[in-house]
């Protein structure tokens, strides 16, 4: 009896999948419109069954799931069938046509709720047909297949789902009508619910035995709920219930979530035990490991899940527009699907009997199967896309061709598909905990799901961003060199990256651990180094635009770069020691003074080769960007960028009402398929390759203890970049310097003082002007800050050419009016010096914090997860919450940004009020257990306690950072917009450089005031808690003195949009890594 519901299922997926064909031919949409649709509802398909999986185990059982999937099954076929014209034609008033002028509104809410529906069943029949079958006990047709005997009943069930197959085959081939397709499916559906329930009273329902999911979210509950308890050190002491069978033993990994095992003092252990999600045995906790640790590999076929997506969407609708008949027969497209799941089972079978026949020679064939499976099945994907790719050029080229030749790319698609789900359920039985076993496979369809669903956002992506004019092989080979260049260009990047993580980042640890200098000394070497390289981003983007131009900065800030990662590996004690006769241990002993002197000349020359390249990478990049556009557009009818700017005007203009949902009028087929892979995987790979770095880089930091090896890795590894950025040097676009407006500053400024002893005319018309250059350049007078209008003074002596000659003597008002705007601006930028110095802190005291407090992670991976994951996370928040408040009026720019700045004050604040309260509770515990003259010794204190304050570190930098940039890129003159992100960086820079000093006067006040320094030679003994308070008093009126300067501040209106960011800006919060990296 139950095999009827499977047979159902069988003729609807045949239906369903034609669903591709109805949309583009009957509703005529755009083919991607029609196939985000069924990509939606095919990733929804399968990422559904996990959670109905879940539900069936934890409440409901499999029987309920299996009626609520045969219930919606039916219903959805209904509303379907109720959706198509002819059926309400009556009804509605509409005409009986396939056409999509006789579709209306109301059809088309039943049509996408029957869609929802039948997403519905399809996932809970998936999830629990076959376990509600086991749970029969064998006695329907698929139960017997687990046993020896019953042999020939499940090859007979098989036979029978084959020939089911091949009556939806013909069904779907021969009925033309759809309104009859969806009926017999209705039909169908209504008659084997019928069938299901009539042996209701014979089945054997089984309830729910609880979820293997539930152990996963009670771990990670009270992992978390336990955060800052600390782990005891003997693993026997965590729980552990020894009465019961298939005990997992303790492994060393993941090992935050052992936390959840941790034996509190008190309640009592048995009051404990019976909160079963506040203490968790530690098998349970394995089997949450075994789960999450098969995550990443889940997540690596995401893209495989876009690749299968094509099959009944792209791959159907180029079947659709080819030839379909051989001779005098008339090949179907439904044909190719029966096809493709035919090919899906034979390739399951084949590869399957290929590892059973080698077992006998292969230790753990299980293990080697589901490898080698994994890697096969992404072979399969990318020969599928480079056949479907084939195909199409030579359909464009060929009038008509045949259907067959699309066979290779269907069969290479359900080779992927099934080699993935068998090396999936092999992998199940390898790595997962029994209890999981079941949930393994389900998992790894959710995660080929979300590739599926992912593909409607690809081609939304490529829709917005590409043209498909551009797409042609023609344009992407006079493109390549350029490409390869901007690749080359991208190594600098994840340089920058890398050597910020592995050494950069935790430079302040060597200085307190190998030199062993005193915290107020190691701190004043890092914040002059990296407020210096804030600063210096500044003057060299003003070089670079004035003088030199970007590339010698570039090339100069790289080489510089990888001079002081060298000099940074020649000054540790090991390279030198047998040059210098000194030891090669880390001690400060081992370092001789040349060794001190080459880190200070390192520590010059990365500052340099920071700042050199926060100041030109972002800029070099966009003009090779538009370099490759530029060429794209060239290619294409030989026309100007502007007429291309004013074709793509007309074109979303001329867009049909189908074609506007992804910006893409009359698309040709493989291009825009074409385009979707390659900049799918091209994305993927970019993505790949930068998270690659930084986990190479947080790596580096775990396992490389060695600090020489730390600094040899970065070096190396910069050189290398350096020589790659050499190799593309003749494909690079070169722009030479244009001038900067910082030197218009200047030049008023000069021009002011020189004619200092001359008086205003009473009339400001008299004042130099241009005004041939336009209105739209031009800015009124303004009558603040007269003092500078005498640069504009026309002298009665030489005449007035002779003085236009004279740019250093004469300037124009615009040129005045802008250097107004400027100096208007200083005294809000002033502000932000001291959230600059609140920054500070993070890798200095903060970190040195953390060095002293027990963990068993690394300090400085904790910092910057945290830090990375606040300061994007509360920008992004804060970003949304102002869209969801103002919107995108014109009040956005003149609200969101002063207000966004002072929340950054405000919880630079509170950072400093929460840095000091658990600095004073780290105190009080090291007297408590007497460390005060052990320095050495860690404090019992979880390191977790600073998670606060990192965190509201991290939204201080992220939220002051999209802010000050968003009101000085407004507020500046437009030529000095471009430079908003370095005065940013610089404000942050002066704080840095500030910092020591106000170390110093802290300290100094501290000795006179109270007898005792508040910063020792031992960090125990230090009282970082009063420093704390008393930056938090700092930060606090520097907030009220920033609400009385934002008040005084006169806003000027600004003519650009609200979303108008200069370039460097939009690469930056586009690429939050990048930004978070950049110093």
């Amino acid at each position: 009896m139950l095999a009827i519901l499977k047979w159902t299922h069988i003729f609807g997926n045949y239906v369903l999948w034609m669903m591709m064909v109805y949309l583009t031919d009957v509703w005529e949409l755009e083919f991607v419109h029609a196939a985000t649709i069924m990509s939606i509802w095919l990733g929804l398909v399968k990422v559904l069954p996990l959670a109905f999986l879940h539900l069936a185990d934890a409440f409901f059982g499999n029987f309920w799931i299996l009626f609520i999937g045969a219930l919606s099954n039916t219903v959805g076929f209904v509303l379907l069938w109720l959706s198509t014209p002819p059926v309400l034609a009556n009804s509605t008033g509409n005409c009986a046509a396939y056409k999509p002028e006789c579709i209306g509104g109301q059809q088309k809410q039943l049509f996408y709720a029957g869609l929802a529906l039948t997403a519905i069943g399809n996932a809970a029949q998936t999830a629990s047909y076959t376990l509600f079958l086991d749970e029969q006990g064998g006695d329907d047709a698929e139960g017997g297949c687990n046993c020896e005997p019953c042999y020939c009943q499940c090859c007979g069930f098989k036979c029978r789902n084959s020939l089911i197959g091949l009556v939806a085959l013909l069904t779907v081939s021969f009925v033309k009508s759809w309104a009859v397709l969806f009926g017999i499916g209705a039909i169908i559906g209504v008659i084997s619910l019928l069938v299901f329930l009539i042996k209701i009273s014979h089945y054997n329902r089984v309830s729910p035995q609880g979820s293997a999911l539930t152990t996963v979210f009670r771990v990670l509950f009270a992992a978390s709920s336990k955060l800052f308890h600390s782990q005891p050190q003997n693993v026997n002491e965590l729980y552990e219930n020894n009465n019961l069978n298939a005990l997992l033993p303790h492994t060393q990994d993941l090992r935050f979530l052992d936390k959840a095992a941790i034996v509190l003092p008190n309640p009592p252990l048995q009051q404990q035990e019976r909160q079963r999600w506040k203490l968790c045995r530690v098998t349970e906790v394995e089997e949450t490991k075994t789960y999450i640790r098969a995550i990443p590999i889940w997540m690596a076929f995401i893209l495989c899940g876009i690749v299968s997506s094509l099959g009944p969407t792209y791959f159907l609708e180029q079947t659709n527009r080819m030839n379909p008949k051989v001779g005098k027969t008339k090949i179907p497209v439904v044909l190719f699907l029966w096809l493709y799941a035919q090919f899906r089972n034979i390739f399951t079978v084949l590869f399957g009997g290929i590892f059973t026949a080698t077992s006998i020679f292969i230790i753990s064939s299980t293990r080697h199967l589901a490898r080698v499976g994994f890697a096969i099945a992404m072979v399969f994907a990318i020969l599928s896309c480079i056949a479907a790719a084939k195909v199409e050029t030579r359909r464009l080229r060929v009038v008509t061709m045949n259907r067959f030749w699309v066979l290779p790319q269907f069969a290479l698609l359900g080779g992927l598909d099934g080699i993935y789900l068998l090396a999936c359920s092999n992998f199940a039985l390898d790595q997962a905990a029994f209890s999981m076993m079941k949930y393994f496979p389900f998992s790894a369809s959710a995660f080929s799901g979300i590739g599926f669903i992912g593909s409607a956002l690809c081609a939304y992506i490529v829709g917005s961003s590409c043209s498909s004019k551009y797409l042609a092989m023609d344009i992407v080979s006079g493109t390549a060199k350029k490409g390869r260049g901007l690749i080359r260009l991208q190594g600098l990047q994840w340089t920058h990256w890398f050597a910020r993580i592995v050494m950069l980042w935790v430079m302040m640890v060597y200085l307190s651990d190998v030199w062993k200098l005193d915290l107020k000394h190691a701190a004043a070497i890092i914040n002059v180094w990296r407020g210096s390289a804030k600063v210096l981003a500044l003057v060299l983007v003003y070089v670079a635009d004035a003088f030199l131009g970007h590339f010698c900065i570039l090339f100069l800030s790289c080489l510089s770069n990888a001079l002081g990662l060298g000099l940074f590996w020649m000054s540790t004690p090991p390279v030198l020691a047998k040059s210098y006769g000194n030891c090669a241990e880390y001690k400060p002993e081992c370092i001789e003074g040349r060794q001190k002197q080459l880190f200070y000349v390192a520590l010059v020359f990365t500052a340099i080769g920071i700042a050199g390249h926060v100041a030109s990478f972002d800029f070099f990049t966009e003009k090779q960007i538009k370099s490759i556009l530029a060429n794209v557009y060239g290619m294409l009818n030989n026309i100007t960028q502007e007429d291309v700017d004013e074709d793509q005007h007309q074109d979303n203009r001329n867009l049909s009402p189908n074609s506007t949902n992804f910006g893409i009028s009359s698309p040709s087929f493989p291009r825009l398929f074409l385009c979707i892979f390659c900049k799918c995987c091209g994305s993927f790979l970019f993505h790949f390759f930068s998270i690659t770095i930084v986990v190479v880089g947080i790596l580096v930091v775990v396992f490389v203890k060695p600090w020489g090896v730390r600094f040899g890795v970065s070096a190396i590894f910069a050189i290398f970049s350096f020589l790659v950025f050499l190799s593309a040097v003749c494909s690079y676009k070169y722009v030479g310097p244009r001038g900067s407006p910082f030197t218009t500053v200047f030049r008023v400024l000069f021009a002011a003082s020189a004619n200092m002893f001359y008086k205003q005319p009473l009339d400001v018309g008299e004042l130099y002007e241009n005004s041939s250059l336009g209105e739209t350049t031009l800015l009124p007078h303004t009558n603040g800050l007269r003092c500078l209008d005498k640069a504009a003074i026309i002298l009665p002596e030489p005449s007035l050419n002779q003085q236009e000659g004279s740019r250093w003597r004469l300037c124009r008002v615009t040129e005045i009016e802008a250097t107004k705007i400027f100096i208007r601006i200083v005294p809000l930028w002033m502000t932000f010096i001291l959230c600059g110095l609140i920054s500070s802190l993070g890798d200095t005291y903060f970190m040195e914090q953390a060095e002293n407090m027990k963990t068993e992670l690394d300090p400085s991976l904790v910092f910057l997860f945290f830090n990375v994951l606040a300061n994007i996370l509360f920008s992004k928040l804060f970003e949304m919450i102002a869209d969801e408040i103002v919107g995108t009026s014109s009040s956005r720019k003149r609200w969101v940004p002063p207000v966004g700045i002072a929340v950054a004050m405000v919880c630079s604040t509170l950072c400093c009020i929460t840095a000091a309260m658990v600095e004073r509770k780290r105190l009080e515990i090291v007297k408590l257990h007497n460390l005060l003259d052990k320095p050495d010794e860690k404090t019992p204190m979880s390191i977790f306690w600073l998670l606060p304050q990192f965190s509201l570190l991290g939204a201080l930098d992220g939220i002051l950072e999209a802010s000050a940039i968003d009101i000085l890129s407004d507020q500046f003159p437009a030529p000095m917009s471009r430079y908003s992100v370095h005065f940013a960086l610089g404000a942050s820079g002066i704080g840095y450089m500030v910092s020591p000093i106000t170390v110093y006067l802290v300290g100094r006040i501290s000795q006179k005031v109270t007898g005792e320094n508040w910063f020792q030679t031992s960090f125990n003994k230090s009282r970082l808690d009063n420093y704390f308070w008393v930056l938090a008093s700092l930060s606090a009126a520097n907030l009220l003195v920033y609400v009385v300067v934002v008040s005084f501040y006169r806003f000027r209106e600004s003519k650009k949009n609200v979303f108008d960011k200069p370039p460097a800006v939009l690469l930056r919060h586009n690429d939050p890594l990048g930004s978070f990296f950049a110093i």
